[in-house]
């Protein structure tokens, strides 16, 4: 807002007079200035992010050993109380809504556990999709970070490419920052896959993200 605010005021002040032989040094000046502050906000708006996502996969990471003891049964089923109080130590998101979709994910795995065998019952049958939609967050979370996908997801890929150039035709690009952002947090919100398909899964989304930001730590620094 700032920025925004010095950039009108800036552009309020060309019609002043000024010498010419100060004029192209007083704009050269702003132009670098400027530029620097756009930079440093960046820098700063990039690392409050990378802080956001993390705090969200603490919470996610909490939800997610919740959600599957519930769904292997392996291990002493939890406490409510106790996991409740885990939770309530975690700190919150600054963004309310990225909050409560968090909170509910949580609130979901914790109402299947107070139910009891009827409830989980129920909680197990939504990993099945968990998987699904988190295999499709990876292959394009891969094509964003510029990184490989599985061999034999190559036809898949290609196919998934080609849908996602048509809509960005239609609708407009999107800012690539905005929609790695996006997919990052509906990774972290979305339910889990299967206990079978999790670790592979797991691994791509940690390497597509480490390559994620990775690049836009190059940006800054370029």
């Amino acid at each position: 807002a700032d920025l925004s605010e010095l950039e009108r005021r800036w552009q309020d002040s060309e019609i002043l007079n000024v010498p010419r032989q100060s004029e192209a040094g007083l704009a050269r000046r702003w132009c670098k200035a400027r530029d620097r502050a756009e930079g440093r906000c960046r820098e700063r708006l990039a690392a409050q992010c990378r802080k956001d996502q993390d705090l969200l996969a603490d919470q996610a990471a909490l939800c997610e050993r919740l959600e599957r003891i519930l769904e292997t049964g392996a291990g002493p089923v939890p406490d409510p109380v106790t996991v409740e109080a885990q939770w309530r130590a975690l700190p919150e998101q600054r963004d309310p809504d990225l909050q409560a979709a968090i909170a509910q994910r949580f609130g979901r795995a914790l109402a299947a556990l107070k139910q009891g065998e009827g409830g989980l019952e129920s909680f197990r049958d939504a990993f099945a999709a968990g998987g699904e939609r988190r295999a499709e967050l990876c292959l394009h979370l891969e094509i964003l970070a510029r990184i490989d996908s599985p061999p034999d997801l190559a036809d898949e890929r290609l196919r998934f490419q080609v849908t996602r150039l048509t809509e960005h035709m239609r609708e407009g690009e999107q800012d690539p920052l905005q929609a790695t952002s996006r997919l990052l947090q509906e990774w972290y919100l979305c339910n889990p896959a299967p206990a079978s398909e999790a670790d592979a899964l797991e691994g791509r989304f940690r390497r597509a993200r480490r390559a994620i930001e990775q690049a836009q730590r190059d940006d800054e620094a370029a």
